[in-house]
């Protein structure tokens, strides 16, 4: 295999963790931000088949390590959820699984009764929802 560069290593690193090619591509090449997602999606998966084996010695690399995955902690996380041993046990589970995920909080937090800011749902809504719904069976 030819020696990649440093964003194409930084690239596979990614994927082998677990991004997705797009995420990765946008952490190593900011500038993409403001591309369409047709043009991120195809510039990412061209680099993603020059860099496959890469990606694959590197998932090799860390199974044969038998580190702790983000998989391994989404199935954890997912378990907490499944079975809580309080609700806020859910409310934070939640709220990791959305961190690890990249969702952000709202920004603003207004407390009126339709759980919406700016016409978007709140993050703090949701979850009360999924606790209730949770709770509820």
């Amino acid at each position: 295999m030819e020696r990649l560069s440093e964003q194409q290593e930084k690239f596979a690193q990614l994927v082998a963790d677990g991004s997705n090619y797009s995420d990765a591509l946008r952490a190593i090449r900011p500038h993409v931000k403001n591309w369409k997602s047709k043009s991120i999606n195809e510039v990412a998966s061209r680099l993603c088949v020059k860099v496959a084996s890469r990606i694959d010695e590197l998932k090799a690399e860390l199974a044969a390590k038998n580190l702790w995955s983000r998989e391994d902690s989404v199935n954890a996380l997912r378990s907490v959820v499944d079975s809580p041993d309080k609700a806020s046990d859910v409310t934070g589970a939640v709220k990791e699984l959305n961190s690890m995920h990249g969702y952000k909080e709202a920004e603003e937090h207004n407390h009126n009764h339709s759980g919406k800011v700016d016409g978007k749902w709140t993050v703090e809504f949701i979850n009360a929802e999924i606790t209730d719904a949770t709770l509820e069976s």
